[in-house]
């Protein structure tokens, strides 16, 4: 009797659960569209919103969608009009000569979120699209380099002449005066910063804005377009990430570097080339970091990585530590315990802390070589 009562439940609930799933399926689907229709038209938060929920999917039907995306706007003509330009400029400035800026939507801060999403997906078709952005960003990031330089060799001695000071996000005094490019030059370093910074007070209730204030730029494009491609494990993307092993931009060639250590063992013959060419040791920690990730049984890389966490400079000890504790080796925890007894910064010893776990962990599981 309680089995034909069980079995007349499951029929009754039956349609119940069928009807249920169809929900969800419909559901899902709707919640594609929007994504898909947002990220093509939507505002600025809109498309973040959408990439952020196409690369938590890791649905490869988004990656061409995403695709475009990356690339749209990216070989639009900054400054003077393009004649040669296939893109079709607006028109902006006196005399309507100059190319308008970007709308906020195509803000770094979106072509960096449209990239993490590639790379969360993680397939090859996406690797097309990821080499051409590549290709367009580090033009742009070159021509930047160029104009830059050239107006600093115009400058007095000892005025940031003939150098990039700085490659990263941060904050600075070009931000602040119009026309100003020193100590760096503001385009590198802050969504569209010569249109930015005249403006005379930030608006939270404009989506653009909001988009500029998280301070992404087109070197942090380059650097998650780095990272997506090594989140794939394919020949082509090592060929691309290996052409950046060598940039002057240490932004730029931190990304490769590590991108090519989640490449496996096809990327050990070039990266253990890297190590020999580098002369930067905040670098050489990662090139470390990137050779054991790849194969942990490399000895003399292992050596190089306990010595660089030695170092005076605080950004070569962090860059070893962070190495040390992402790599979990048990053969680094008397190295890593010597490096906590005599290090000062409160921040660099709690890192030192979770690299020491990593450690012990990793002496009480398999051994992962």
């Amino acid at each position: 009797m309680h089995r034909i009562y069980c079995s007349l439940l499951i029929l009754l609930a039956a349609p119940v659960f069928a009807g249920s799933e169809d929900d969800i399926i419909r559901y899902n689907q709707q919640q594609m569209d929007l994504a898909m229709r947002n990220l093509a038209n939507g505002s600025s938060d809109t498309k973040y919103l959408a990439a952020l929920y196409m690369g938590g999917s890791g649905n490869p039907r988004f990656i061409r969608p995403l695709g475009r995306e990356l690339l749209a706007g990216l070989k639009d003509p900054r400054g003077p009009r393009d004649p040669s330009s296939p893109d079709i400029p607006v028109a902006c400035g006196p005399g309507l000569k100059d190319v308008c800026p970007p709308v906020a939507t195509q803000d770094p801060f979106i072509k960096s979120s449209i990239a993490w999403a590639l790379g969360r997906i993680g397939h090859k078709a996406a690797i097309p699209f990821l080499k051409e952005g590549m290709a367009l960003v580090v033009a742009r990031l070159n021509e930047d380099i160029k104009q830059t330089s050239a107006r600093r060799a115009g400058l007095k001695e000892g005025e940031y002449a003939n150098q990039i000071v700085m490659d990263r996000n941060v904050a600075g005094p070009a931000q602040l005066r119009q026309g100003y490019v020193f100590p760096f030059n503001p385009d590198l370093h802050w969504s569209e910063a010569d249109e930015f910074k005249t403006i005379p007070s930030l608006d939270f209730e404009d989506e653009g804005h909001r988009a500029r204030m998280h301070g992404e730029n087109y070197v942090n494009v380059a650097a998650n377009i780095l990272q997506a491609l090594g989140q794939i494990r394919d020949p082509s993307a090592l060929e691309t990430i290996q052409a950046y092993l060598e940039h002057p931009m240490k932004s730029v060639r931190g990304a490769a570097i590590l991108a090519a250590g989640r490449q496996g063992k096809p990327a050990l013959p070039v990266l253990l080339s890297t190590m020999e060419k580098e002369k930067d040791n905040a670098m050489k920690a990662r090139v470390a970091r990137s050779i054991l990730l790849v194969d942990k049984a490399q000895a003399v890389t292992f050596k190089t990585l306990v010595s660089l966490m030695q170092e005076r400079d605080r950004a070569v000890r962090i860059e070893a530590i962070l190495a040390f504790r992402e790599l979990g080796m048990a053969e680094s925890s008397d190295e890593l315990k010597a490096a906590l007894r005599v290090e000062e910064d409160d921040s660099l010893r709690a890192l030192l802390a979770e690299a020491i776990h990593n450690a012990e962990l990793d002496a009480v599981l398999p051994v992962n070589y």
